[in-house]
C-alpha cells in the first residue's frame, strides 16, 4: 500500500519541481534577453564602425602628426571610437529624416537593388528593418481579428493597406490587406483581403499583440485581459463528456448567460 503513495507522489513531485523551474526561467528570461541584445548591438558596433574609426584616427596621429604608438596609447582610449561610433550614427539619422538625406538614401537604394545578388535580398531585409524599427509604419498599422483560416476561428492580424484595385473592383465590399503573422515568429505570415466590416478593431498596441504573438498567447495585453466576472462564466460552462455530449451545448450556454447579464 505504501509502494502505491510512493510511486503516485513521485510524479506530482516531479510535476511541482517542473512547474517551479519553468516559473524562474520565465522570471530571468526577459532579463538575460536584454542583456544579450544589448552585448551583441555593443559588439557590433565595436567590431564594424568604431574599430575602423580607431585604426583610422591612429594612423592620422601617426602620419599627420607624427606620434609613436606608445604617445597614440597614452592620449587616445580605444572607448573614445565607440563613443565616435554611436555620434556618427546619431547623426546619421538625423541627416536620414532631412529632404537631403531622403534623396540620398532612396538613391542609394535604387543602386543597391541593381547588384546581381545583393538587389535580391536587400529590399526585403530593408522592408524588415523599416517595420521594426520605423515609428510612422508601427503608428500606422492598426491591430484586427478576423475569422480565418476559417469561420469561428479568429487570428490576429495588422491592416497594412487597401485592396489591390482589380480585387475591389470585383467586389462590393470595401476590402483591406490585412498581415496575419504567424507565432512564435510574427515576421512570417500571409497576406489576405478582407472586408472591412467583417474586422474586429482591437484597441491594443502593436508591440503589445506581438508580445502576445511570441510568447504564445500567454502575455495578454492588459487592456484585453478577462475579468473575474467572464472568468466565472467561463468556469459555469458545463464538462465535456467522454463521448462529446456537451461539446455543441458549451456555446449555447454561454451565449445565454451573457444575454441574461
Amino acid at each position: 500500500m505504501s509502494s502505491k503513495n510512493n510511486n503516485s507522489s513521485t510524479p506530482r513531485g516531479v510535476g511541482v519541481v517542473r512547474r517551479i523551474f519553468v516559473r524562474g526561467l520565465a522570471a530571468l528570461l526577459p532579463t538575460i534577453l536584454t542583456i544579450a541584445i544589448v552585448v551583441l548591438a555593443y559588439q557590433f558596433v565595436n567590431k564594424y564602425i568604431a574599430n575602423p574609426i580607431n585604426i583610422v584616427v591612429t594612423w592620422i596621429l601617426e602620419r599627420a602628426f607624427h606620434m609613436e604608438q606608445a604617445t597614440i596609447e597614452d592620449i587616445y582610449h580605444p572607448l573614445i571610437g565607440f563613443l565616435l561610433a554611436v555620434l556618427m550614427v546619431y547623426v546619421l539619422g538625423y541627416l536620414v529624416a532631412t529632404y537631403l538625406g531622403i534623396r540620398v538614401m532612396r538613391r542609394a537604394d535604387r543602386i543597391l537593388a541593381r547588384f546581381p545578388v545583393l538587389g535580391l535580398v536587400y529590399p526585403h531585409v530593408r522592408q524588415i528593418v523599416e517595420f521594426l524599427f520605423t515609428k510612422r509604419s508601427m503608428h500606422a498599422t492598426q491591430v484586427v481579428a478576423l475569422e480565418y483560416p476559417r469561420k469561428g476561428v479568429y487570428s490576429i492580424g495588422f491592416v497594412t493597406s487597401e485592396a489591390l484595385k482589380d480585387v475591389q473592383a470585383k467586389t462590393s465590399s470595401k476590402l483591406v490587406s490585412v498581415f496575419v503573422p504567424s507565432s512564435p515568429t510574427p515576421i512570417s505570415g500571409y497576406v489576405v483581403m478582407v472586408p472591412a466590416e467583417e474586422l474586429i478593431f482591437l484597441h491594443v498596441r502593436v508591440d503589445e499583440i506581438l508580445r502576445f504573438l511570441v510568447s504564445g498567447g500567454v502575455l495578454v495585453p492588459p487592456a484585453q485581459q478577462v475579468t473575474a466576472n467572464t472568468k466565472g462564466k467561463m468556469a459555469a460552462l458545463p464538462e465535456e463528456g467522454a463521448d462529446g455530449s456537451e461539446t455543441e451545448d458549451r456555446g449555447k450556454s454561454f451565449d445565454r448567460k451573457t444575454d441574461n447579464n
